[in-house]
């Protein structure tokens, strides 16, 4: 009989929410160490006289998020917190039996046609020198290719700064190993990607969120903690940001470069959605090219399952990207990049583009017409609204009342560098099957926050 009693009444929530939170809270705290034995949902239910379907419900979705595993007769076990790591791979999930607003993906039925594309690929004369181990940064074309992608962006470069990765993930894998060290310190907005988080938690590095405005990441905080702390990247996607949809203009990426160049700090610029966006808004990398990465990728824009991204590395930090591409993966598979290349000259990619900013545009106005009266953050290239919540929510709230009426969305808990969020949000995705499909779980989204079906509530 295990001894573990939470005051679960001082939540203020629903009890299996409370339930999850103390779960979290003493995980935490250090009272509820790893593979401690938690009570059977009996022994619980009954030491704080509720149902055992209460306590049945916060295991389950506790051992969701990772804070608990069940290993059946031998009992439920505490699993750890729930580590950046976990939680990336929770929002990669497939939920076939929802409607999925949690992804920030492009649609798949406007990917390029593979099959026509390969068989143009086989009839050529070289095919065959694409299954030899490539250059670590990648075949010289194809680097030029990538340079004049970038180009044709507003971010003239040179191909032999151009460095080729497996996306924008694996591009801030190898950066952060490149130019980090363990211990150092990594800012970023309060609300970030979880993917740098992963990455830095992996080796093991310090990650500080920075308060943003409607220009983005603040250069007073940034600056603020430049003295008060040795920080060494910056890391930032100045254009749509994952998750709050925030754009820096020209003059806030210029200040965000003044500092960074004050203070010899490194900065990693993700423009992973810069190709949906035609307006030219300038690049960090144009103020302090000697200290700056800037990340593409064809991910977003053009095709997921590409995986394809290029680096423009600083002049100085070529050998270090080398090293450290080699560390990683020795090349990038030249077959795919190939595929990448072809669509990039023959027009293929931009077409893509183009219907999927057209897309991607007709869903926002779906999504401006069902959250009218909210607070929701859109840009008209993102692929989500950042939904800030009324008073009375917790994003982990909305997210499982949401999912127990089959709509599922990504908490903003789970983007906030701090253990407690600044504010209460959802990123919820507008790529969804159909639109109908979309208005459908909107209208659930809007329904749980206006009250309109509270009375549906689970009792417990």
């Amino acid at each position: 009989m295990t001894e573990w009693k939470p005051d679960i009444q001082r939540y203020g929530e629903p009890l299996y929410l409370a339930l999850i939170r103390a779960l979290h809270d003493d995980i935490e705290r250090g009272q509820l160490p790893p593979d401690y034995r938690l009570p059977t949902q009996r022994e619980l239910a009954e030491a704080l006289h509720i149902a055992v379907g209460t306590v049945t419900r916060a295991y389950a979705e506790a051992e969701r998020r990772g804070l608990i595993r069940s290993e059946g007769r031998r009992g439920t076990f505490v699993g750890g917190a729930r580590t950046s790591r976990s939680m990336l791979a929770s929002l990669v999930k497939d939920r076939p039996d929802a409607i999925d607003l949690s992804k920030n993906h492009p649609s798949y039925e406007l990917d390029p046609d593979l099959g026509s594309a390969l068989r143009e690929l086989s009839r050529s004369r070289e095919v065959r020198h694409l299954l030899e181990y490539p250059p670590t940064a990648g075949l010289a074309h194809h680097r030029a290719a990538g340079a004049r992608w970038l180009e044709s962006m507003g971010a003239p470069t040179d191909a032999g700064s151009v460095f080729i990765t497996a996306g924008a993930q694996h591009a801030l894998s190898v950066i952060l190993a490149a130019e980090s060290n363990r211990g150092d310190m990594i800012c970023t907005d309060e609300f970030t990607y979880l993917g740098v988080r992963a990455i830095a938690q992996q080796y093991d590095l310090q990650v500080t969120g920075l308060p943003v405005d409607e220009h983005g990441l603040s250069p007073a905080a940034f600056e603020s903690a430049c003295r008060q702390h040795r920080v060494r990247i910056l890391y930032c996607m100045p254009t749509i940001s994952n998750p709050t949809n925030r754009v820096m203009d020209r003059d806030r990426r210029q200040e965000i470069a003044s500092v960074a160049s004050r203070y010899d700090v490194t900065v990693i610029e993700d423009e992973i959605m810069r190709p949906l966006v035609p307006e030219r808004l300038g690049y960090i990398a144009e103020y302090v090219p000697d200290r700056t990465y800037l990340v593409v990728s064809t991910s977003k824009a053009i095709a997921a399952g590409l995986r394809v991204g290029f680096v423009q590395a600083p002049a100085g930090a070529r050998q270090r990207m080398t090293e450290s591409l080699t560390a990683s993966c020795i090349g990038i598979p030249a077959l795919t990049v190939e595929l990448c290349v072809r669509w990039l000259e023959d027009g293929t990619a931009q077409r893509v583009i183009d219907a999927r900013r057209s897309d991607v545009s007709a869903r926002h106005d779906v999504a401006a017409r069902v959250l009218e009266g909210f607070t929701a953050h859109r840009h008209p290239s993102s692929y989500h609204c950042w939904l800030e919540l009324p008073d009375g929510w917790t994003s982990v709230r909305l997210a499982m009342e949401a999912q127990s009426r089959g709509v599922i969305v990504a908490p903003g808990e789970v983007f906030a560098v701090d253990s407690k969020p600044p504010y209460e949000a959802v990123r919820v995705s507008v790529i969804s099957p159909t639109t109908g499909q979309l208005e459908e779980g909107l209208g659930i989204l809007t329904g749980l926050l206006r009250g309109a079906i509270a009375r549906q509530l689970p009792t417990v």
